[in-house]
């Protein structure tokens, strides 16, 4: 198992635009790429949600549609990677 971490950067669900959405995909290729080099067969952590979760000041509350929208993205960001053949069985 690899675990990795998402920032502001690299943040799938990020509303900050295609950018950080983009990073947070390519990221997560990147990190299968390196499970698959290092035999791992699982890539975990938390790849979504509210990155700096235990920064100061704490993340900004979310509504329910934001939230909503914020999955939205990370479910299309998991479909987007996901064929991704690489992970040993």
């Amino acid at each position: 198992m690899l675990a990795v971490r998402v920032n502001a950067q690299r943040s799938m669900a990020s509303d900050d635009g295609a950018a950080a959405q983009q990073g947070g995909q390519d990221y997560l290729h990147h990190c299968v790429d390196i499970a698959a080099e290092l035999g791992a067969k699982f890539v975990g952590g938390p790849l979504y949600g509210e990155p700096m979760v235990f920064a100061v000041p704490p993340p900004v509350p979310r509504s329910d549609d934001e939230i909503a929208a914020r999955a939205g993205r990370t479910i299309e960001a998991f479909h987007a990677v996901a064929p991704m053949p690489k992970m040993p069985a």
